[in-house]
C-alpha cells in the first residue's frame, strides 16, 4: 500500500511541477505579447542641433512642420526636432534619426542662413504597417540676427515687459 501511494504522490507531484511550468510559460508569453503590442504604440524623441551664429546676419526656416521660435542671448542657433511615431517602435525611430532623416540642411550665402528638412516622403511602411510622423520643431534664434519663414519677414509678437502677455495694439 505504501508503494502504491508513494507511486501516486510522485506522480501527483510530477503532475503540480507540470501544471507549474505550463502556467509559467503561459504567463510569459502572455507579457511577452502584451509588451510588444505596446511597443507599438506611440513614440518621442527630441534631436538638437548647434548652429554657430557668430557672422550670421539672417536665418531664412524653410520647415513644412510646426514651427516655435524663440529669441535668446546666445551666439548660435539651436533647433529643436520632436518627433512623435505612431505604429512604430524605438528601434524604427533610433533607426531612422540615425540615417539622418531628421537632420536640418544648412545653406548659406553671405551672411544669410537657410534651413530646411530633406525632402522625405511622409508615411513609412514597416512589416505591412503603416507608421506615422508628427515632426515640430523649435528653434532657438540669437536677438541680433533677423528672421524670415519662407521668405517672409518673421513679426515677433510684442509683450508687455511688466507681466510678459502680448500687448494689442
Amino acid at each position: 500500500m505504501l508503494r502504491y501511494m508513494s507511486l501516486y504522490l510522485g506522480k501527483q507531484q510530477h503532475f503540480s511541477t507540470k501544471s507549474l511550468s505550463m502556467r509559467i510559460y503561459t504567463l510569459t508569453i502572455s507579457l511577452l505579447l502584451i509588451t510588444a503590442q505596446l511597443s507599438y504604440g506611440q513614440l518621442k524623441r527630441t534631436t538638437n542641433q548647434s548652429i554657430t551664429a557668430n557672422k550670421v546676419a539672417s536665418v531664412d526656416i524653410e520647415f513644412d512642420y510646426e514651427t516655435e521660435i524663440e529669441r535668446w542671448p546666445g551666439g548660435h542657433i539651436q533647433i529643436q526636432t520632436t518627433i512623435e511615431m505612431t505604429n512604430g517602435n524605438r528601434n524604427i525611430l533610433e533607426s531612422l534619426i540615425k540615417e539622418k532623416r531628421y537632420e536640418v540642411l544648412i545653406k548659406e550665402n553671405a551672411g544669410k542662413l537657410t534651413l530646411n528638412y530633406k525632402e522625405f516622403k511622409q508615411g513609412l511602411r514597416v512589416g505591412g504597417y503603416e507608421v506615422f510622423e508628427h515632426i515640430t520643431v523649435k528653434v532657438f534664434v540669437p536677438e541680433e540676427v533677423q528672421i524670415s519663414i519662407n521668405g517672409t519677414a518673421y513679426q515677433e509678437a510684442k509683450t508687455d515687459d511688466a507681466d510678459g502677455l502680448a500687448k494689442s495694439n
